[in-house]
């Protein structure tokens, strides 16, 4: 469950379009379970970094098997209305007839309530007083991994579990064509952005945004 969810199971991933393609299997698959048991290990687990979409979808199984509920079913109870969300949330499912959520993506919400669930993590998982989620689980899923992520030129940044880490503190949810949740706990600070289009530049203009607003507090 660790190298999953730190993106190090050492599953093949191939980012190639082509109707045989990794991506295709992961997004629009309509048995998403099966194309999640068919991924193959290439890699010893927990030696390489690899963002792989089949880690979230076998980290749901896990969670359906666990609870013997839907993954939005206990999202729902046990995060979305503790945390006190403005309005319900949606989940895209892979088919009517398979009925499993889109782990890799497809979680659709007001960005009020992103905002909500950045501050909540800003907080240390605290809501109004109630600890919603664990103190001890938000320390250690956004700490950084001792797996290198590879190289960019742009920004400093490491990964946690499901989180991207960068310097002084801060990290950020990313979701695909460049939704953001950027959280900057020590000055209570989180940058909700959606959009259509990613570009290599929006998560440093919003760690530049946030440095600013944090200085300025």
């Amino acid at each position: 469950l660790r190298h999953l969810i730190t993106m190090t199971s050492g599953l093949r991933y191939v980012e190639d379009m082509s109707p045989y393609g990794d991506p295709v299997n992961t997004y629009y698959a309509t048995d998403l379970r099966r194309s999640a048991v068919n991924a193959v290990i290439v890699d010893e687990p927990g030696k390489n970094f690899l963002y792989n979409n089949y880690n979230p979808l076998l980290l749901g199984m896990a969670v359906e098997r666990a609870t013997g509920r839907t993954v939005s079913e206990y999202m729902s109870d046990v995060v979305w209305a503790p945390m006190g969300a403005e309005a319900d949330a949606s989940w895209s499912m892979d088919s009517f007839f398979n009925g499993f959520e889109k782990l890799e993506s497809g979680f659709n919400a007001r960005p009020i309530d992103y905002a909500r669930f950045g501050l909540m993590f800003a907080r240390g998982g605290m809501v109004d007083g109630v600890q919603v989620v664990p103190s001890s689980w938000v320390q250690q899923a956004t700490a950084p991994t001792s797996v290198s992520v590879g190289r960019n030129d742009f920004l400093e940044q490491d990964y946690g579990s499901f989180w991207w880490v960068y310097p002084d503190g801060r990290f950020a949810a990313q979701g695909n064509l460049g939704q953001y949740i950027v959280i900057s706990p020590d000055d209570g600070t989180v940058i909700v952005r959606l959009g259509r289009e990613e570009t290599l530049m929006w998560s440093v203009l919003l760690l530049d945004l946030s440095e600013r607003l944090g200085e300025a507090s």
